[in-house]
């Protein structure tokens, strides 16, 4: 074990919007959904539970800064407030981007990949990009910047990925079976060869037409 961190003792129980059980069953009013190694060492961590991301020496485990929560280090801009949030991740100009859910409980109409960039000086965070697509996910998803400046977003438990252009335009949109789920979706250059032939199907049409189906190792 190199490193240790608790919320408790760092962060209060009451920073939390997750309402207490009264059955018995643990209080999870943290609920951490990421954790992001920075360029410096220091630690990313998001919590989902007390709608906050916290910066953490990683020398001394001592919150240096929360962004977002009850007790936010950062004067929250305009379209930077978010809820239940996942996968906080610095990015290499300095930029925080995360997954705002914006439920469950649901307190915002549809989830957001969105970027923020904050002034250590000033003390305040200011929103580069939002994009949303509809969908208003209860739990999970993510983010991932691409190397051509497209932003792909996983939606969690909203069976969807969808790619977008730096302009917020939609280039790429899929979607699973209903009822599935994605935890984190990433898109990825993947090159393979199979060791078996592919496998070809033909499905007579009308009028001397014919579909022809390719399958390559599944």
């Amino acid at each position: 074990v190199l490193f240790t961190w608790h919320s408790l003792g760092h962060v209060a129980l009451a920073e939390s919007y997750a309402t207490a059980p009264t059955d018995g069953t643990p209080y999870d009013y943290f609920h951490v959904n990421s954790v992001d190694e920075e360029p410096d060492g220091n630690l990313l961590v998001s919590a989902r539970n007390t709608h906050a991301v916290y910066e953490i020496d990683r020398s001394t485990g001592a919150v240096l800064w929360r962004l977002g929560g009850k007790r936010s280090s950062f004067k929250m801009g305009k379209g930077t407030t978010f809820a239940w949030q996942h996968d906080a991740r610095r990015q290499a100009d300095g930029t925080i981007t995360l997954f705002d859910d914006g439920a469950s409980p649901a307190v915002e109409k549809e989830s957001r990949a969105i970027r923020i960039r904050l002034d250590a000086q000033a003390r305040t965070a200011t929103l580069v990009s939002a994009y949303s697509a509809g969908s208003l996910a209860g739990s999970q998803g993510n983010v991932q910047v691409l190397g051509n400046g497209d932003t792909l977003v996983g939606f969690g438990a909203v069976p969807r990925v969808t790619e977008f252009s730096p302009a917020g335009q939609i280039v790429f949109d899929a979607t699973f079976s209903k009822g599935d789920d994605s935890y984190r979706a990433y898109r990825f250059v993947w090159h393979a060869t199979p060791t078996t032939r592919p496998a070809i199907a033909v499905a007579a049409g009308k009028g001397g037409t014919a579909t022809v189906y390719a399958s390559w190792n599944g």
